[in-house]
């Protein structure tokens, strides 16, 4: 494995989670490639709502409207351009939930994601 694109993928997964965490969108956004695509595990189906502009539109107002929302990090696995969470999601509407994102990199920004919730 190249440990450079790992470094470098994880750089950028990282700095997406800590702008999740400060619900500062705009830094957040910057992370992701503008034609981002995010996929279902349970189904391999793209997730239309959460897939380009929608993708952005979405967690605009995910960070909007849960101004506790907080995303901690219970397992990471890296290899090559990805990285595989297990993710604790707290406060978001009232209530906490698990769940498994894959982040796909190229280029320096996240290009897909697979969701496990």
């Amino acid at each position: 494995m190249n440990k450079e694109i790992e470094a470098e993928t994880l750089e950028v997964v990282n700095r997406q989670l800590d702008a999740y965490n400060k619900r500062d969108y705009e830094s957040f956004a910057s992370c992701y490639c503008s034609d981002i695509i995010s996929f279902d595990l349970n189904t391999s189906e793209q997730i239309l709502e959460m897939s380009g502009s929608n993708f952005f539109k979405h967690y605009s107002n995910k960070l909007q409207e849960n101004p506790k929302i907080h995303c901690k990090v219970i397992e990471r696995i890296t290899c090559g351009n990805l990285v595989i969470d297990k993710e604790l999601i707290s406060n978001f509407q009232g209530a906490n939930h698990d769940e498994v994102v894959i982040y796909q990199v190229e280029e320096q920004l996240i290009s897909k994601m697979w969701f496990k919730r």
